[in-house]
C-alpha cells in the first residue's frame, strides 16, 4: 500500500469517527431548522469521506514524483506549529485582525514566500475577507484586542 493510499485510509477512518461524533451533537431549541450546529461538522465528514475515497480509488502517481521529506520540511512544520500556537496566544492581546495578518504574514515568509509586497498584500486582503465573511454574513463577533481597547481607551474613542 502506498503511501497516498494509507494516508487516505486514515483520513477515512478519522472522517467517519468525526461524522459519528457529529451525529449526537446536541440541538438547541433554537435550532429545528434545517441548519444546526452540526451542519458544518457533518458537511466537513462528508468531503472528507468523499475525498479519501477519491485518494484510495484513483491511480496513485509515481514513487519519483513523490516529495522526499527534508529536515528543512520538518523545520517548516515544527516552525508552523509554533506559529499556530503563537496565534492562539496572541489574538486575544491584539484582536483578530492585526493578529490574523501577522500569522498569515510570518507563516508565508516559513514557506518560502520572499515578496514583502506579496506577503503583506495577500495577508490583507485574505484577512478583510476573512473578517468581512464572518462579521457581516454569518454574524459572528471578533473581539479586537484588549491592546486596541486600552488604546481606545487612552485615546477616548471608545
Amino acid at each position: 500500500m502506498s503511501k497516498n493510499r494509507f494516508g487516505a485510509v486514515v483520513i477515512f477512518g478519522f472522517s467517519i469517527a468525526y461524522g459519528m461524533i457529529a451525529l449526537h451533537f446536541p440541538v438547541p431549541p433554537a435550532f429545528n431548522d434545517s441548519a444546526s450546529p452540526s451542519s458544518f461538522p457533518i458537511s466537513l465528514s462528508a468531503a472528507g469521506i468523499i475525498v479519501s475515497m477519491l485518494i484510495f480509488l484513483l491511480p496513485a502517481t509515481s514513487a519519483a514524483t513523490t516529495p522526499e521529506l527534508t529536515s528543512k520540511g520538518i523545520l517548516r512544520v515544527f516552525l508552523l506549529l509554533l506559529l499556530m500556537i503563537f496565534y492562539g496566544f496572541v489574538i486575544k492581546i491584539f484582536g483578530f485582525f492585526v493578529s490574523t495578518i501577522l500569522f498569515l504574514s510570518i507563516g508565508f515568509s516559513i514557506m518560502g514566500e520572499r515578496k514583502l509586497k506579496v506577503i503583506f498584500l495577500t495577508a490583507t486582503v485574505t484577512t478583510i475577507i476573512f473578517w468581512v465573511s464572518l462579521t457581516q454574513f454569518l454574524k459572528i463577533y471578533l473581539d479586537s484586542g484588549s491592546l486596541s481597547k486600552f488604546v481606545f481607551g487612552l485615546l477616548n474613542l471608545d
